[in-house]
């Protein structure tokens, strides 16, 4: 009977070692089975991305959202809508060490406001449509996108980046920290660029300019648009494309 309880518990911890390994003292490790799950959602016209997640816009069923990720990591995707703003992004209450990234893809392009934090990545496979369209990134997030938008607002802090193509009637950029603005193949009628720290801004603008950059900054624009205003201050430089 001992003999019996003896192997019976030595079998015991051999299967149920990896799933300790998964989660230890040190954080949650990633087992690398992925799956997929969908979750539906309540209607939304604003995205609130949080801690590490990859967000894909694509076309599909608008009430619901399809996560990719880790069998072990998927239960702490935390997903939300409230007062029409979807929010999606890792528990912060969980520790997580070793993890594949996991990748949410929503199916609603006409949004009205994007915010990311803490190293996220939004990427458009659709275009997202708008007349008034606020950007918001924090913390090293990165936002790839078309647009077609009236009024386009963006603000960039903590080297964050965003790549833009499209068309915007009007468009106003703040940048700080080491931040990046790619917007060469982004038509815009009217922009007004600030930035400072060590910040890049690539531009597109047809009509009117307005540009300020301080530190070592760097604007470059093309088109042949009428220069309202123009500061620079440090080493900044603010010069048209050749």
């Amino acid at each position: 009977m001992k003999k019996t309880r003896v192997l019976f518990l030595l079998s015991l911890l051999i299967f149920s070692a990896p799933l300790f390994a998964q989660r230890t003292g040190d954080g949650i490790v990633g087992s690398r089975n992925i799956t997929e799950e969908t979750r539906t959602v309540a209607s939304y016209d604003r995205l609130l991305v949080d801690y590490t997640i990859n967000v894909r816009i694509a076309d599909g069923e608008p009430g619901t959202v399809l996560l990719s990720g880790e069998d072990n990591v998927l239960p702490y995707v935390q997903i939300a809508v409230n007062n029409g703003e979807l929010s999606v992004g890792l528990s912060r209450k969980a520790n997580f060490k070793d993890t594949r990234p996991v990748t949410v893809t929503i199916h609603r392009a006409a949004l009205r406001s994007i915010q990311a934090k803490t190293a996220c990545t939004i990427t458009a496979d659709v275009p997202v449509v708008a007349d008034q369209l606020t950007v918001s990134l924090d913390e090293a997030s990165r936002l790839m996108a078309d647009l077609a938008v009236q009024q386009l607002t963006v603000t960039l802090q903590a080297a964050s980046s965003i790549t833009l193509r499209g068309k915007a009637q009007r468009a106003s950029f703040q940048l700080e920290g080491a931040s990046r603005v790619a917007a060469e193949q982004l038509r815009i009628a009217k922009a007004d660029l600030t930035l400072n720290g060590a910040s890049h801004a690539n531009i597109d603008v047809t009509d009117n300019l307005s540009a300020s950059a301080d530190g070592v900054s760097k604007i470059t624009y093309s088109g042949s648009p009428t220069i309202d205003a123009q500061r620079t201050a440090g080493l900044s430089t603010i010069k048209r494309r050749q």
